[in-house]
């Protein structure tokens, strides 16, 4: 009988260590994951009306492709603006763009942005706002708050096809189990008006009581019914999760043996053959999770496009207000653009209301210049499948850019 307690008892504590592991990484979806203060502490760009802004004047590690847990050696500099530097003698006051990390360029090279070459191209300083992970409403925010620090004639909106799901969110761990410190505004529509629900987080200590907030978080992230039926398919136990989930755990078991023979200072090629087996695994599980969200993403689209055309409003509106040139730009990542190409519909019959909403708004959607290129130079457009533009993608954004912006204004 004893032992029959003490393997019960070992079995509880490793399945309790596993599932917080895994929740910690977004691998296991409990609704409010263990949050410490060692944790908080390392969220440096925390910002209470739009849960985070780059901080000015800084150079920072680019963690892009830590999809895998693998670390990057990409880095990416802040101006004094908080905008991404250029290294240009040219002077701001032509264009700006905002957005998300596919504004931002994430990794690439400070000079090898789209802004980069658009600075180039029209012999200016094209200011890049982008912050990893906003939507739309937080990108609309953010300008909001900067135009008047740094007016240009032509704004530009980048977004992807993610933007769905960060308009209705103001958690981020409900549509990226995880990501527990992405706390955000967002907009509801309220009697056919936007309406702002400002961030629920004022200061990062907060945080470590989150789930005194479940109630708001349950009423205002539309994203928690997708996380709920997620978590419904799982089973309690981590252990049985991991069993049941075949590439879920091969993921796991190949990350430990790279862990383990870096750990251990086997030699190159031992480690190397651990990482490229870790690497191959990963991708097939990212893959898998990648179409699911594309998937859910498009359901959005259809449910959400009242909200997003009012958010277009918004923005068309405040570029009347203060005398510029409004762009759409849309950047949809790597598989979003082999789905639509299989004959899948994303986000496409939803832009049809923008236009009638919004007649002065200028609309370039990407897509329809990926779709024509060979697949060999679709591929070359992106740093990798799971990553983002790469710096040839970036030249023929800057191009097709300029093409748009020289149709509505003198160079």
């Amino acid at each position: 009988m004893k032992l029959f307690v003490l393997f019960c008892l070992s079995l509880w504590f490793f399945d309790t260590l596993i599932k917080r592991k895994l929740a910690k990484n977004g691998l296991y979806l409990l609704e409010f994951p263990p949050i410490d203060k060692k944790l908080v502490a390392k969220f440096t760009t925390f910002d209470a009306q739009l849960g985070w802004v780059p901080t000015p004047n800084s150079r920072k590690k680019d963690n892009s492709g830590t999809y895998t847990g693998l670390p990057s050696a990409n880095e990416y500099s802040i101006d004094s603006y908080g905008s991404r530097s250029l290294t240009v003698p040219f002077e701001r006051g032509f264009i700006s763009t905002y957005g998300d990390s596919f504004c931002l360029c994430r990794e690439v090279p400070d000079d090898s942005s789209f802004q980069a070459f658009l600075s180039q191209q029209t012999r200016s300083y094209v200011s890049n706002y982008g912050v990893g992970n906003y939507g739309l409403d937080q990108a609309l925010l953010r300008l909001e708050m900067q135009f008047l620090k740094d007016p240009t004639k032509h704004v530009v909106m980048a977004i992807t096809p993610w933007t769905i799901e960060r308009i209705v969110s103001v958690w981020k761990h409900y549509s990226e189990p995880g990501n527990v410190l992405g706390a955000k505004p967002r907009f509801i529509l309220y009697n056919n008006t936007l309406k702002l629900v400002p961030n629920f987080i004022r200061q990062p200590s907060d945080f470590l009581t989150i789930k005194q907030h479940k109630t708001f978080l349950r009423k205002n992230d539309e994203n928690y019914k997708w996380f709920l039926v997620s978590k419904r398919k799982q089973k309690t136990s981590a252990l049985w999760h991991l069993a049941t989930h075949k590439s879920l755990m091969d993921f796991i078991l190949k990350r430990a043996n790279y862990d383990i023979a870096r750990l251990t200072k086997q030699n190159i090629q031992k480690i190397d053959q651990k990482k490229q087996e870790f690497l191959q695994v990963a991708k097939l599980y990212i893959q898998e999770q990648t179409r699911l969200k594309t998937i859910y993403l498009a359901h959005l689209f259809e449910k959400q496009k009242q909200l997003l055309v009012h958010l277009m409003g918004r923005f068309v509106d405040f570029a009347k207000t203060h005398q510029f040139i409004p762009h759409l730009l849309i950047l949809p990542a790597y598989d979003h653009v082999t789905f639509m190409k299989e004959g899948k519909l994303l986000y496409q019959n939803n832009l049809q209301w923008i236009p009638k909403a919004c007649p002065t708004l200028v609309i370039t959607d990407m897509y329809e210049c990926w779709k024509q290129m060979s697949t060999e130079t679709f591929n070359r457009l992106y740093v990798d499948i799971f990553g983002h533009h790469s710096i040839l993608g970036n030249q023929h954004i800057a191009n097709v850019l300029l093409k748009k912006i020289s149709a509505t204004s003198s160079l």
